[in-house]
């Protein structure tokens, strides 16, 4: 069961403005991770989706596969009339199989400009070390609130972590999806509501009033 909040620290000092801004900052850093592990998280899965299908359609149309072979490609309409002219033996089938052709040539093309595959390195790195990050920061946070103390070690971490969250920033593409970012803020901020987020009981603040995720 979490220690119950109050006024003093365990040196028996009361907990001061600059602890609780300290605290409130860590939250902060952590719903920043959670946001961005959750745009890095739908970014790759959303990209993997596409480069496979894309990948299925190079492969479906090539000359050699198995569905080339397939009785639909030869399939044709006797007669059909559009706009008072008609038209007989149209060969669906093969517009189809060359628009297929079509859509893999370009697929084939821009596929090494593109680079899926590092895009989705990338993006599975940067959902695993925010995700990370997230559940450290939230860590920090607990342990001052079981000791009742925020001391080197407490400094240390947190030094360890600022690190690291702005490695992870070097790592970013430089332009994000905004729907996407603020879809997952929304997110955040349901699955981490202020009610939830401790904080050292100040005399004169409100124990929980967390500021909004950095971005």
């Amino acid at each position: 069961m979490p220690p119950q909040e109050s006024p003093e620290r365990a040196d028996g000092e009361t907990w001061t403005d600059e602890d609780y801004d300290f605290v409130q900052y860590l939250w902060s850093e952590a719903r920043s991770a959670a946001q961005y592990a959750c745009y890095f998280g739908h970014r790759t899965h959303s990209i993997t989706f596409w480069a496979r299908w894309g990948d299925i359609v190079v492969a479906v149309a090539a000359p050699v596969s198995v569905i080339s072979g397939l009785a639909f490609w030869k399939l044709s309409i006797s007669s059909v009339t559009i706009c008072g002219t008609t038209y007989t033996d149209i060969p669906v089938g093969n517009y189809l199989w060359a628009g297929l052709g079509a859509v893999a040539a370009v697929i084939a093309a821009i596929k090494p400009i593109v680079r899926p595959d590092l895009a989705i390195a990338s993006g599975t790195r940067l959902y695993t070390e925010y995700r990370a990050l997230r559940r450290a920061f939230e860590a920090l946070v607990r342990s001052i609130q079981r000791s009742g103390r925020i001391d080197k070690d407490i400094e240390d971490r947190y030094e360890k972590l600022e690190e690291r969250m702005n490695a992870s920033e070097q790592q970013r593409p430089p332009k994000l999806k905004d729907k996407l970012f603020s879809r997952c803020l929304s997110t955040v901020l349901v699955e981490m509501p202020v009610t939830d987020l401790w904080a050292p009981k100040v005399p004169g603040r409100h124990p929980r009033v967390p500021g909004p995720p950095s971005s």
